[in-house]
């Protein structure tokens, strides 16, 4: 069955942005050290692109429009580098789209995560979004300080057992209709939604602190 991962780092977006155009060759090695970058490697070659190229492309701020996938992928080691891993470290999930969980949420009361669920407004490495740059995958959405404490209020007032009758589970209520490509995956839904409030409620205990949230596997 096709799998979906979903991995939440504390981190300060602008020292990601830092890492554009830095002309730091110990970024490069640290970068090469990290543990992913065989896999991340891997992934850049079924691209035809290069990760030793594209790294060094971004480190000394000489970008190139088409290598934006290869950009997006540098995320998977630049975050363990300037950030930290939130406890639980990574969710598996059904391969069903969880970057469309976004739309059920209202329906939930919960606004400000259906806010901050967005795919498409994190363009890493550029700023703004550019009509000449297409990526769409992984899915990253970042999360600045004052929303991780917004949400982090928002997560603990939830109650999903608020719903109603429960469907001879006592542990499972009856949820709001999710996005067709999430029918069937309440449970799971209400399981992500859950580990969202822990990295909520641990990052906004580090004041100042931003979250960038990265969701890989089947899209």
């Amino acid at each position: 069955m096709s799998e979906q991962f979903v991995t939440a780092y504390m981190v300060s977006i602008e020292s990601l942005y830092g890492l554009v155009g830095c002309k730091q060759p110990s970024v490069i090695e640290k970068t090469l050290a990290q543990e992913a970058v065989d896999e991340v490697g891997d992934l850049l070659e079924d691209g035809d692109e290069s990760l030793e190229e594209t790294l060094q492309e971004l480190v000394t701020g000489r970008m190139r429009r088409e290598h934006a996938y290869g950009y997006r992928r540098l995320l998977e080691l630049f975050l363990p580098l300037v950030g930290k891993a939130l406890e639980p470290q990574g969710v598996t999930l059904p391969g069903r789209g969880w970057q469309e969980l976004g739309a059920a949420l209202p329906a939930w009361g919960l606004p400000a995560l259906a806010e901050a669920w967005c795919p498409g407004r994190f363009h890493f490495p550029w700023r703004r979004r550019s009509s000449k740059v297409s990526v769409d995958w992984p899915v990253v959405m970042a999360i600045d300080s004052p929303t991780v404490s917004t949400l982090a209020r928002e997560l603990k007032a939830f109650d999903p057992f608020g719903f109603g009758d429960l469907m001879g589970m006592p542990e499972m209520p009856v949820l709001p209709p999710l996005p067709e490509r999430l029918e069937g995956c309440g449970y799971e839904a209400l399981f992500l939604v859950a580990k969202v409030r822990e990295w909520m409620t641990r990052a906004a205990r580090s004041r100042g602190k931003d979250v960038v949230i990265l969701l890989d596997g089947q899209q």
